[in-house]
């Protein structure tokens, strides 16, 4: 089903105007670690975030976090075939991941939009920081899921994040297939909103309707 997701992952500046407007959130900032100055630097990704928070963030705006199945659609950008982003043999070149080539002049995290964007003008699906999407992790589900907008298991242990991060080795992770399972929040996961196509999705989007 048509669903629309962020061009870029929620950068600081964002979650920091939700906490400053949502009182509840009471037990916020968290402490940085001193090797990240993210919450000082606005257009950063957002990062050390649980898959609740963001689950609550993307709430709030009047969406959600994606399914992994919307996830790597959106990595893919309408191809079937590829293993590698942008269609590129030298995809490393553009996008976030351990050490530094091409375009990756970043040891650590990258500002957002730093990068090429892909055929849906969506900018790092792959590298700079994970992203956590919806699903419940489970080893063998895509070989056996639903055929059409697949929700992922009913339950699990651990949530999953997809896309790699700049840690991450390019050599392993630079594939647009690669999931991961992961619990809590930590330094290189962030996470990106979907929307669903409605007629007051696209009137708070400005779209025309068709």
């Amino acid at each position: 089903k048509d669903f629309w997701i962020g061009i870029n992952e929620v950068q600081t500046d964002s979650f920091l105007h939700y906490l400053k407007l949502d009182k509840k959130k009471n037990n916020w900032p968290r402490k940085a670690p001193q090797d990240y100055d993210g919450w000082k630097r606005g257009e950063l990704p957002m990062v050390r975030v649980t898959w609740e928070e963001a689950v609550d963030y993307c709430g709030w705006v009047g969406g959600r976090l994606p399914t992994e199945a919307e996830w790597e659609y959106a990595a893919r950008a309408g191809a079937s075939d590829e293993i590698y982003p942008l269609n590129s043999e030298n995809s490393r070149d553009k996008a976030n991941f351990s050490g530094v080539q091409g375009n990756d002049n970043y040891e650590g995290v990258a500002p957002v939009r730093k990068f090429d964007e892909n055929k849906f003008h969506l900018f790092d699906m792959l590298g700079n920081v994970w992203e956590w999407v919806s699903d419940w992790y489970g080893q063998k589900y895509y070989s056996e899921h639903p055929e059409v907008d697949p929700k992922g298991p009913m339950t699990g242990k651990e949530h999953i994040v997809r896309g790699g991060s700049f840690e991450s080795d390019w050599r392993e992770h630079l594939r647009l297939s690669v999931r991961w399972p992961q619990n809590g929040e930590n330094y290189k996961t962030g996470f990106r909103c979907v929307l669903e196509d409605s007629p007051d999705t696209r009137d708070r989007l400005a779209i025309p309707r068709d």
